[in-house]
């Protein structure tokens, strides 16, 4: 009896388990770069999030920190919120939000 337990213990032991991979609900989505004009550039910019020291607003969007009236490529950081930044090029203007209204499923 104990053979045939040790027996049964090792062969559930050997038998490889499958892991499931999962995914951070809370990472930013990311597409992939396809170009590298900034239209192609600038839908990569994902705002990561808005730090408040002294009631000033600082940004990090894609891995960089950012302040008002810093430039991104060819836009110019205009205001930073508590929940969004809005990105100026001439008469063009860019919102990135720290949280996209998409509902996933």
């Amino acid at each position: 009896m104990k053979h045939l337990l040790a027996c049964s213990l090792f062969m559930v032991a050997s038998v490889p388990i499958a892991a499931q991979v999962l995914q951070d609900p809370t990472r930013p989505a990311v597409q992939a770069q396809t170009s590298r004009s900034t239209e192609s550039v600038q839908q990569q910019w994902v705002l990561e999030s808005v730090v408040s020291k002294k009631g000033q607003h600082k940004a990090i969007i894609s891995g960089q920190l950012y302040a008002q009236g810093d430039k991104l490529a060819d836009y110019t950081v205009t205001n930073i919120s508590a929940h969004a930044v809005l990105l100026v090029q001439g008469a063009k203007q860019l919102k990135l939000e720290l949280y996209s209204n998409e509902i996933k499923q």
